[in-house]
């Protein structure tokens, strides 16, 4: 059934800036476009019957009559067509013969829509940014909206996109028992290039400054060979393509690059590459001073449809509680190591990212983007010789991730033992 006119729940835009304007917008709106709809197919919610008795165009039909359904104002404002698009729905009603009164009163309540519109510099986008400040739903749908268009835009720009990036983290404690050991598993599924242009950096990792020595710190290949200089040699090459396109492996300091050759895949030929390493004495097991937080942070680069980001610890490293998850501007607001710090708030973008528990082993970790995932993850466990049935996992899944927007798991340190165990 179509909304009744004063249904509209305007709750949601009280207590801000916008909220009186936008809820009188909002209730003047459906208070005028609701009536003419049901005069014109009575109480009928297909937007089949609409566009067609009004020889409109059905997804205008669609976006009105679910606007209309909307269960708040500023979820009807961000539903219902632009002021064109309902200009254009009250000239068919007009013509098909809805009473006039009706039609004057809609365009008085369609010009201050636009009027709320043009208020904003950035027009309907930036209204809808406003309204997602006061409802959470319509702040999702907004920030999936601009998502996808980052990616378009990106991908345009870069002239390469993939299906799925892939971050995978596996944390046990090292040797000496006070620091950890992270094996990274890293890939881009379906990368395709859409037209040549320069190297494509795959994946990479930069080590961020903890209390472990940078001396301390090596890296190695799951087979435990010490730092090779070809990035072909991290490759897992049974879960990618055939023949694997070759990797080169830019390092500076602590940053490692894995990129592809310009010509490399040929435009259009979509290749994946999945790729390992083992970071030993990543850093600390334990709370050193003024550290509280382990975190491990996934930066896209690269135009993807989604981000695959999980997260294993062992039982017996952190705190045994969930992480929390930030969302943040990339390198803006640095020296910042931990979430709750003031500095740290400058950079966040609320993308409100959700966690997934996937229990202890890998059993619960498939995942429809990567169709392999779980006999990936039981060949890596099986080559370190660590235990899988040890370690807890943790999944964030992200539909078009922003590039250069990161996303960071934060996991609480133990205090340190008296007498320290491996």
């Amino acid at each position: 059934m179509v909304a009744g006119s004063h249904e509209m729940s305007v709750e949601d835009l009280e207590g801000n800036a916008v909220s009186q304007r936008s809820a009188d917008v909002s209730l003047g709106l459906q208070d005028s476009i609701g009536p003419i709809v049901r005069s014109c197919v009575g109480e009928s919610t297909r937007p089949a019957t609409l566009a067609r008795t009004l020889d409109i165009d059905r997804t205008l039909a669609a976006r009105i009559l679910r606007a209309l359904r909307s269960p708040n104002g500023s979820h009807f404002l961000h539903e219902i067509p632009a002021p064109g698009g309902l200009r254009m729905f009250l000239d068919a009603a007009a013509a098909f013969g809805a009473a006039k009164s009706l039609i004057q009163t809609a365009e008085i309540a369609v010009q201050q829509f636009e009027q709320l519109i043009d208020e904003f510099p950035g027009g309907r986008g930036a209204l809808d940014a406003a309204l997602g400040g006061i409802n959470s739903e319509v702040r999702a749908r907004s920030v999936r909206g601009a998502a996808q268009a980052i990616h378009r835009s990106m991908t345009s720009l870069l002239g390469y996109q993939a299906e799925v990036m892939l971050a995978t983290a596996i944390i046990q404690p090292s040797e000496d028992g006070k620091s950890t050991d992270t094996a990274y598993i890293l890939g881009k599924c379906g990368v395709r290039r859409l037209r040549a242009s320069s190297p494509i950096t795959v994946f990479g990792w930069r080590g961020d400054a903890t209390d472990v020595p940078a001396d301390q710190r090596r890296i190695e290949t799951i087979e435990g060979e010490m730092q090779p200089e070809l990035g072909s040699a991290y490759l897992l090459k049974d879960y990618c393509t055939r023949p694997t396109p070759p990797l080169s492996l830019y390092q500076s300091n602590d940053l490692y690059l894995y990129t592809l050759a310009e010509n490399i895949p040929q435009i259009n030929k979509p290749v994946t590459l999945i790729g390992a390493q083992v970071v030993r004495n990543n850093g600390p097991r334990y709370q050193p001073a003024g550290t509280r937080f382990h975190w491990e942070t996934h930066t896209p680069r690269f135009p993807c449809k989604v981000l695959l980001a999980d997260v294993f610890v062992r039982d017996d490293v952190f705190a045994d509680r969930p992480p929390s998850l930030t969302t943040t501007l990339h390198s803006i607001a640095t020296g910042a190591p931990r979430p709750d710090a003031p500095a740290f708030q400058l950079d966040d973008v609320a993308l409100n990212p959700s966690l997934q528990l996937l229990g202890s082993g890998i059993s619960a970790a498939a995942s429809s983007d990567i169709p392999q995932y779980t006999s990936l993850l039981g060949d890596v466990f099986g080559k370190l010789g660590w235990d899988a049935s040890r370690f807890r996992g943790y999944r964030c899944r992200i539909q078009y991730p922003i590039p250069l927007v990161s996303l960071t798991f934060w996991f609480d340190l133990l205090a340190a033992p008296e007498h320290p165990t491996r």
